[in-house]
C-alpha cells in the first residue's frame, strides 16, 4: 500500500518485481488512506505497508525492504556485517 507516487514505495515496488515477490499493487488515494489509517491496521498510522495476509500488515519501509530481500534472496541472512554495510544504505 502506497501513494501513487514513487516515494518511499517504489523501492519496494521493484525489489519485489526483482525478486519475483509477488505482491498487490496498491496505490491509495487520501480518502482510501484516511479510511486504511482509521482502520487501526497501519502502526504508526503510515504508509508504506505491505499486507502479507489477513492478520500481518508490516509497515516502515527499510523494514518492508528487508523481509522482501530475504524472500528474494537479495538480502545476506547468513553474513551479518554484509547485512549492516546493507542496511547503512
Amino acid at each position: 500500500y502506497y501513494f501513487n507516487i514513487a516515494g518511499k514505495g517504489e523501492a519496494i515496488r521493484l525489489a519485489c518485481t526483482y525478486g519475483a515477490v509477488p505482491f498487490d499493487d496498491v496505490r491509495l488515494n487520501g480518502e482510501k488512506f484516511h479510511e486504511l489509517k482509521a482502520s487501526g491496521k497501519l502502526a504508526f498510522g503510515q504508509l508504506p505497508a505491505l499486507c502479507i495476509d489477513d492478520d500481518t500488515m508490516l509497515t516502515q519501509s527499510s523494514a518492508i525492504m528487508r523481509y522482501v530481500g530475504k524472500l528474494a534472496g537479495l538480502y545476506p541472512t547468513s553474513d551479518d556485517i554484509y547485512a549492516a554495510k546493507i542496511d547503512a544504505v
